[in-house]
């Protein structure tokens, strides 16, 4: 369920920036927002720890990337072409086909 990751991980972080910080995590300094944010990201050190600040984490970077790769810049670089089809098909040399 991903509402149920990001209000788990947004707490991890809020619950994460008062421990370590004793301030909420916008009040933070940018290495200190960074600090944390790499404690939960794939360069973290123990990365056989799982939490929901990694879980997260990963949900952030997986709908980022869906999100850019259905818009309109993410279709033009990967040169989508839309639902096209061939006449014939392109470039197949298999026996039986021209």
């Amino acid at each position: 369920d991903p509402q149920k990751l990001w209000r788990e991980g947004l707490e991890w972080l809020a619950q994460e920036s008062q421990s370590r910080f004793g301030k909420p995590f916008v009040s933070l300094a940018e290495s200190d927002q960074l600090e944390l944010l790499k404690a939960a990201s794939d360069d973290r050190a123990d990365k056989t720890v799982e939490n929901a600040g990694t879980q997260l984490f990963a949900l952030l970077k997986t709908q980022t990337l869906d999100g850019f790769y259905t818009s309109r810049q993410g279709l033009d670089e990967i040169d989508y072409k839309g639902n096209t089809y061939y006449a014939e098909c392109p470039g197949c040399t298999a026996a039986g086909h021209p």
